[in-house]
């Protein structure tokens, strides 16, 4: 964080000059203060770029009205289950939600410039737990690593978003070595390539490359 001084007297009450862009309120980074468990009084600062609020005992995104501005918003490892409220934040281009306790993906389809979205090491499953992302129109970036995906009909959720160009997933019960998914999308043949896997998991690594 650049130039802006926080003076946190309790977990929820803070100071801060109002013109900040950056805002670091990860429960490591502030003294004194064992976590935040809401999202709340940052109504004046509208101009807020990036927002940290990692590693606390967040349950619900909420209160998030006024960061118009936002570009990047950061919750992984706290205690969220349902993506919410997020339509205010039509700026916002990446959000992580890792370690959370996430069982399905929903509406983030509102936010329409969204290229980074991070999830991994939640409770996602099923296709249908995953398949509001092919209305995620701009969505480049996914990780769903650390899940319990158990079935390749999920390959045809990627398949349909059409600017995906880099995808971590873990697929449970599929066969170990290499798995090559040859896919046409917008008229160019992609392969989905495999990078490594074990004996339990497949740990694939999806880059699409415009097949020569």
């Amino acid at each position: 964080m650049i130039g802006v001084q926080i003076s946190l007297y309790q977990p929820r009450i803070f100071e801060l000059e109002k013109c900040t862009m950056l805002l670091d309120m990860s429960s490591h980074q502030m003294v004194n203060v064992s976590g935040i468990y809401e999202i709340e009084n940052l109504d004046e600062y509208t101009g807020l770029k990036c927002l940290w609020l990692e590693h606390n005992g967040i349950r619900f995104i909420e209160n998030l009205q006024h960061q118009k501005e936002l570009h990047c918003l950061y919750l992984q490892h706290n205690l969220i289950e349902h993506q919410e409220n997020l339509e205010p934040l039509e700026k916002l281009d990446t959000l992580n939600v890792c370690n959370n306790q996430i069982s399905q993906i929903e509406n983030i389809a509102c936010l329409k410039v969204l290229h980074t979205l991070q999830i991994s090491h939640n409770k996602l499953q099923t296709v249908q737990d995953i398949e509001h992302l092919k209305y995620c129109d701009e969505l480049g970036v996914l990780d769903l690593s650390y899940n319990r995906l158990d079935d390749p009909g999920v390959l045809d959720v990627f398949e349909q978003m059409k600017n995906l160009k880099t995808i971590t997933v873990w697929l449970l019960n599929l066969s170990t070595g290499t798995l090559t998914v040859p896919m046409e999308c917008d008229g160019s043949m992609y392969v989905y390539q495999c990078m490594q896997a074990c004996v339990e998991y497949c740990t694939v690594h999806f880059v699409r490359e415009k097949r020569i």
